[in-house]
Order: C-alpha cells, then structure tokens, then sequence
C-alpha cells in the first residue's frame, strides 16, 4: 500500500468498508482509544463518517462496531451528537456517574494488585513489602490507571536498594496527581536545561522526531555549519541518555520520541500568558510555550538549511530513499515555514539567512523545495521562481525584498499549473502578500501606461 493511501482518511474508510462488507468478513469490532488525543481536523473527519455510516440506510450490509473511548470534550459531544437519538445504532456510557466512578475505581483495584505483584516480583520484595505498596497505593482516592503506572515506575527505577524501611518511606507520601507524579520525575533530571529543550522540541514538533533526528536537535549549537562540525552521541547512547534527561516522561517506539501521554503535554504547555518559573517548586507545570518552541524549532531548521553541504549537494543525493544520509532534512525541509510563521518571530532581522533558503536558482533552495513537494504527494511545479517560493509561503518580509529588485517577472508562471506568485499567495491564504503584488503590479501598470502617454505626445 502506498504513502498516498495510508495518509488518506477517505481511502483508508474506503478501504474498510469493503472489507466489512464482504460476505465472509463476520462481526467486526473495530477499537479506537482516546479519540480526544487525535489532532481536531482528524476526529471531526472520522466522526463525520460514522455519522453518514450509521444513519444512511443503505450502507447497512455489513457488521461493523466501534467501540470509542475518550474524554468529554465538547467538541467530541457535539461530534457524536447526531447518533444520540432513538433508533440510532449508538449506546453512551458517560463513565461520570457515582455508580460508574466506583466500578471504574474497582478495576483500578485490580490494575494495583497486578502491578504490585509484578514489581514484587522484579525487586523481590517481602510480601509484607509488598502488602503496604498495594495499601498506599489504594488509599488515594482520585486514582488512574496512568497515576499507578508513574507512581510504581518511578518507584523501580530510581531505587539503588530497597527494604521495609525503604518502602515505608516511600509509600508515606505518595504522588496525590498526575501532575504531582510528573513534577517527580522532572524533578530529578540530571540536566534540567537539556531536559527543557529536549521538551520543547518534543511539544512543537509537527510530526515525531527519530532518535537520529532529535540527536542532532538538541546538540545543534551557534557556529555550526556542517555535517561535519556536528558532534552527536550514538544512537544506543543517545537513547539512554534521554532517559537520564527526561526519565519516564519521553517514551521511544521504533526510535521515535513521544511524550508519555496527552496529559504530559498538558502539563507542560501553557496556555498563552500562563507560564510559570521553572525556578519555583512546581516549575515543570505549564514551564513551556508553543510559540517558544516553534521559535526553538525555526531557528534549528534554518541553521540546518544553511549547511554548507547543501550548496553543492545534487538533488538526486538528498530526494528519495537515500534522504537518511542527510539526517533531519526531511523534517526541516517540510516544516521550517510552518514552525517559522508560527513563532512570530521579526523575520526582518533574519532576512540574509531567509534570502539565502529561498533563492530557488540555487541546488540549496531545490533540495528543499522538492523535499517539501514530495510530502504533498503532488506533482513537483517547475520553474517554481524565488517570487514563487516567497509568496506560496506567506514570507512577508522576503517578499517585499525580492519585489524591489530590478528584472523580477511578476507575472511569471509555473511549468506545471500555470499560476503566478499572485495565485500561489492568495491561493494558501497570505492576503499581505495578495496585497503587495497587487500594488505592485499596479504600479508598474500605471508606469508603462504613462510611457506610452508620453512617448505619444512626442509622436
């Protein structure tokens, strides 16, 4: 299955409701969990579609169910709104009532008792050991599957000894939140700057960083140019260091980072004008601010850019498989624009870097721009020009350079969809930039206009 299908919604629905429909395919029971971490664009669109599923008579031929979990957020109540109402196919369980509460709290009972026996077994503990860590841990009343976890792994993994004594200390004050679990295990980073950046990368980044990717994020420092100035740790090494940095907080899956959970990430990020000094005792809690980590990520995808490697680099080197020897160009190539316009920065103070990256008549700017094309899945536009590159991306400032300069086309076009600057801009939405090619193109209108008045006055 190709890259085109597997990052379509309507093919892969497509693709699933044939299968159900089959005649030998049976009762299916399709499991999504956590609908509410799902990016917002995404579980409207998949709301959407078992709306029309479920209340369109005539896809009924088949026997599909979906069981969804997540939080009641407004927006997933309203989603699901329409499959509330007699004759719908739908069952709501609000998990909110006291009945639910203390069946749901049962369970967690029972999460306890196997966790607490698996950590009695990986630490050998005595079984009155084991006895108080169960209790401790059944005592606090607001408890989640996810507050157990963090609370019996911090436990195994920051423990050089343990003893009866050990345990008592331990359990006689537990974390009482999430929050207050995850404030722990920051707590103890051993280099909580790192840590700080490390995070940041992680919460602003538009897809997940491999190991590879975040190893040469996080060491890129001022005065690098090249590949060959960098001085990155072995992947191997580099995976154990983050769980130095970050602890339980940063999971890695098939060498790419995440954070533990979405409410990791909500207890990091504030929201605008609430951040808190990470000097104060719970200075992890909202520390990081989404507009300082796309300005951390800009910076790091516009040095990278100008790497000297990318000036004679052929394109045919560093588009396709053989992108992983030009570690972190596919992420800075596809995103430096997004996470640029996103930091509010003056992007005026960066002009001779921005001039540079974009110059589409060099190997430097090409590399990128196809890179970026690729992950469109369409076709490459040829002859795409500075003025192009500048506009389609809604760089202001950089536009309002290269208009100045003597023997700019404005009305140049691509080889491929025949638009103009003007089009590529309003197209994606930069009415500044409609704005200043409109003006533009009057003014050099009105100026030829008035040439040729004069030029007929004097015959």
């Amino acid at each position: 299955m190709n890259e085109s299908v597997t990052s379509s919604f309507s093919e892969l629905w497509i693709i699933l409701l044939k299968a159900a429909s089959k005649e030998n395919a049976g009762e299916i029971v399709f499991l999504l969990d956590a609908l509410d971490e799902c990016e917002q664009h995404g579980s409207s669109q998949f709301m959407e579609a078992l709306r029309r599923l479920y209340t369109d008579e005539s896809q009924h031929n088949f026997n599909l169910k979906f069981l969804i979990t997540s939080r009641p957020y407004s927006h997933i109540r309203q989603g699901f709104q329409p499959l509330n109402i007699p004759g719908q196919p739908a069952i709501h369980l609000s998990g909110e009532s006291d009945v639910e509460t203390k069946k749901i709290s049962q369970e967690i009972d029972i999460f306890i008792e196997v966790k607490v026996n698996e950590v009695h077994d990986r630490l050998q503990l005595t079984n009155n050991e084991r006895d108080m860590l169960r209790e401790s841990l059944t005592r606090v009343t607001h408890r989640t599957y996810l507050w157990v976890y963090l609370t019996l792994e911090d436990l195994v993994q920051n423990q050089d000894y343990i003893d009866e004594k050990r345990i008592a200390e331990v359990t006689s004050n537990p974390p009482k939140t999430v929050d207050e679990a995850y404030e722990r295990i920051l707590a103890r980073s051993k280099d909580p700057q790192k840590a700080k950046r490390l995070l940041s990368i992680v919460v602003g980044a538009l897809r997940p960083l491999s190991l590879k990717e975040m190893n040469l994020a996080l060491n890129l420092r001022k005065g690098q140019l090249s590949y060959a100035d960098l001085t990155l740790e072995p992947e191997n090494r580099f995976h154990e260091a983050i769980r130095s940095i970050c602890g339980l907080f940063i999971m890695i899956v098939d060498s790419k980072i995440y954070l533990l959970h979405q409410t990791a990430r909500e207890f990091l990020v504030a929201q605008e004008g609430t951040v808190e000094d990470i000097n104060r005792p719970s200075g992890w809690r909202r520390s990081l601010r989404l507009q300082d980590s796309h300005c951390l990520l800009a910076n790091i995808c516009i040095q990278h850019l100008l790497f000297t490697d990318f000036e004679e680099t052929p394109l045919s080197v560093a588009v396709g498989p053989s992108r992983d020897h030009s570690v972190f160009l596919d992420y800075s190539a596809t995103h430096w624009t997004a996470h640029l316009l996103e930091s509010k920065l003056q992007l005026e103070g960066m002009l001779p870097d921005l001039n540079i990256i974009c110059d589409a008549s060099t190997t430097r700017c090409q590399t990128w721009l196809h890179i970026y094309w690729a992950s469109l899945n369409t076709e490459f536009p040829t002859g795409f020009t500075t003025l192009m590159v500048t506009s389609y991306f809604g760089l202001t400032p950089v536009t309002k350079h290269w208009i100045k300069i003597n023997g700019i086309d404005f009305d140049a076009r691509d080889h491929v969809y025949g638009r103009s600057a003007l089009s590529w801009a309003a197209g994606n939405g930069h009415s500044a930039i409609v704005k200043l090619l409109t003006q533009r193109s009057w003014k050099k209108f009105l100026q030829r206009r008035a040439l040729v008045d004069f030029a007929g006055k004097d015959g």
